[in-house]
């Protein structure tokens, strides 16, 4: 495959939208959040605008502080609508630390590992493993 059509294959991968609901419990309610995966160039932004703090063993492990980043998430839908970056910071202000802590892996996770996962799933299937 020529690197022009791996480009547009990429391309094509990078405009299906990708989403990761979570469940929270706000004000006595369970409200449904929904975070859209980023483009590379916009989460390595918002990566680079919120570096690990200094001695926090966890935001050295991600290479980000996941509060900070979670908190400033660009594209967030709460109960099925649109949050503006104040309100949503709000909201994540608000939340119980489980809470925070689930939001936090799951834009980790959708964000992050799911490219490492893909590509130890390629790495299995040409070894002929499941």
């Amino acid at each position: 495959m020529s690197i022009k059509d791996l480009i547009a294959k990429q391309r094509a991968e990078l405009a299906v939208v990708k989403t990761q609901a979570v469940e929270v419990v706000a004000g006595g309610e369970r409200v449904e959040l929904e975070f859209e995966k980023l483009l590379p160039d916009e989460w390595d932004a918002l990566v680079a605008s919120n570096p690990p703090r200094r001695g926090v063993e966890g935001d050295a492990m991600v290479g980000y502080n996941p509060k900070g980043l979670a908190s400033a998430y660009p594209r967030v839908r709460v109960s099925g609508e649109d949050a503006d970056a104040e309100s949503w910071a709000e909201l994540y202000s608000v939340l119980d630390s489980v809470w925070r802590n689930t939001i936090e892996v799951s834009i980790w996770g959708m964000n992050v590992n799911s490219s490492l996962q893909a590509l130890r799933d390629l790495g299995k299937a040409q070894a002929g493993q499941s």
